[in-house]
């Protein structure tokens, strides 16, 4: 799985001030990595924001608000009877030269499906913005690859995890060849009845960081919050998502852009650690003890899972590692304390769970 965000989990330094890390991250693996640009983000993007698309006035603004990415959206936010300007008129975006977007197009069961193919067909072949599609309702490995019939085996799909069904074959959806998986969580909370306790979303949600991980993806995108003006609890539910092993958060307005990549950023703390931790196992395998057993650092035991974990937490931060500190190496491969609690301080107080909502209006994914 992609690099999921530790946040919170190894902080000896204990709880500082998180700080977004922002676009640029992603920007620059994939300028590193020519013709990648597409699928990298799609698999690294944090903060990914919608934009209804009947409102092309709004396109240039999602932009600008900062998010890793931006998906126009011909599907809940979109009325029926407009499902054909907005086509129009996120073709007539695609075809203008400016910054991709991911387009969420309807589900495979909507007779709206076939018509936002071809869109997307006619935009692939003018070698348009297109970055990739978001597909609703997922439910099976026929539903990606109708996607895949029409637009090929190159763009990236994010396949929305939205009802029982889809639920139930995640592991047939993960592994049709997708980017990567998000929740729907308000969708499926109506298919399945469920009540206002959000515990009742929980199983769900660690279901699809189990299966991103089985499949090789990365960490799955957690739902929108509808606390667009509450940045508190916007902070809240993207904790409980880090919480869960998610890697971002969808986002249904700018405003909440800023909190979501906060919230998954490592911390100063965080960074600083893994940077000490990681130069302690290169120092350690430089003085002839490679991946093998544990090494010590500050008195306390250092085996591959923690090295690993604080490689992720680099890789998030894109942080270079620090100078070499001392290290020891031993022969033991698993000491009495398991190596991952050892390093951690008390784990922070679970967040404040907010009530699940009502479903968004239909100007909202």
């Amino acid at each position: 799985m992609g690099a999921p965000s530790t946040a919170g989990s190894v902080d000896p330094a204990g709880s500082v001030a998180r700080t977004a890390i922002g676009p640029d991250a992603w920007v620059a693996r994939a300028s590193a990595t020519p013709g990648a640009s597409a699928p990298l983000l799609a698999r690294e993007a944090t903060t990914w924001l919608f934009v209804p698309g009947d409102r092309p006035e709004r396109f240039a603004k999602a932009l600008a608000a900062g998010a890793d990415a931006v998906i126009i959206d011909l599907e809940d936010a979109v009325a029926p009877s407009d499902k054909s300007a907005a086509r129009d008129a996120v073709a007539a975006f695609l075809r203008a030269g400016t910054p991709g977007a991911f387009v969420r197009i309807n589900d495979a069961s909507s007779e709206h499906f076939e018509a936002d193919l071809d869109l997307l067909r006619a935009a692939l072949a003018a070698d348009d913005r297109l970055l990739g599609v978001v597909l609703p309702k997922a439910e099976s490995s026929a539903d990606i690859a109708a996607v895949r019939a029409t637009l090929g085996a190159g763009l990236p799909i994010v396949a929305l995890i939205e009802s029982a069904l889809g639920l139930h074959r995640v592991h047939e959806v993960a592994a049709a060849g997708i980017e990567r998986i998000a929740f729907g969580a308000i969708d499926y909370a109506v298919d399945l009845g469920l009540g206002s306790d959000p515990r009742a979303l929980d199983h769900a949600r660690s279901v699809l960081t189990h299966a991103s991980r089985v499949a090789g993806l990365p960490a799955p995108v957690d739902a929108p919050s509808l606390a667009i003006r509450d940045a508190e609890a916007l902070a809240r539910e993207a904790a409980l998502a880090v919480t869960f092993g998610y890697g971002g958060k969808l986002c249904i307005h700018p405003a909440q852009v800023a909190v979501v990549a906060a919230a998954f950023a490592p911390t100063t703390a965080e960074i600083a650690w893994s940077q000490r931790v990681v130069a302690a196992a290169e120092a350690a395998a430089q003085g002839g003890a490679p991946g093998q057993g544990a090494v010590q650092l500050d008195g306390r035991m250092i085996d591959r899972p923690v090295i690993e974990q604080a490689e992720r937490v680099l890789a998030r931060a894109a942080a270079p590692p620090a100078a070499p500190a001392a290290a020891h190496p031993t022969t033991a491969a698993h000491p009495t304390t398991p190596p991952a609690a050892a390093q951690m301080t008390t784990p922070p107080a679970a967040p404040q769970r907010t009530p699940l909502e009502t479903p968004a209006p239909k100007d909202q994914p």
